[in-house]
């Protein structure tokens, strides 16, 4: 959640933006799924556009504020696996993933290329900034 939501800039996770599937709800121990959902202030708010984009280049903050992550250990090892995933998407992926954005959320085609060359850059500064914080 920190590195997806660092990478995309979403300033509102929160348990109402979780959904959680138990996978065997039979087992007397619990596993689930984790999904996140509502994305709708990524770019830290919902009306971003290409202004608003270029000026997030430089964000530097990671995003965890609203959910409590006190479990995650202050290591960059419990981020390696995200971070791998996500620093191996290629523009192409980020593209084709951002032209799967429902047409009824009316992304005009402008903000789509602009959101499309942010997530593209970004991804590569995921990792830096949670270092960053971790020192901290």
């Amino acid at each position: 959640m920190i590195a997806f939501d660092t990478f995309i800039c979403n300033k509102d996770r929160s348990a109402g933006n979780l959904l959680i599937s138990i996978i065997d709800p039979k087992q007397k121990k619990k596993d689930c799924e984790v999904f996140l959902i509502d994305h709708t202030e990524a770019g830290r708010g919902g009306n971003w556009n290409e202004d608003s984009l270029k000026a997030l280049h430089k964000d530097e903050e990671i995003y965890i504020d609203v959910v409590n992550f006190n479990h995650v250990p202050a290591e960059m090892d419990a981020f390696d696996s995200a971070l791998l995933r996500l620093e191996a998407l290629t523009p192409d992926i980020i593209a084709e993933i951002v032209r799967g954005v429902p047409s009824e959320w009316r992304l005009p085609l402008g903000a789509a290329h602009a959101f499309t060359e942010f997530l593209v850059d970004r991804k590569d500064k995921v990792r830096p900034i949670i270092a960053k914080h971790l020192k901290a």
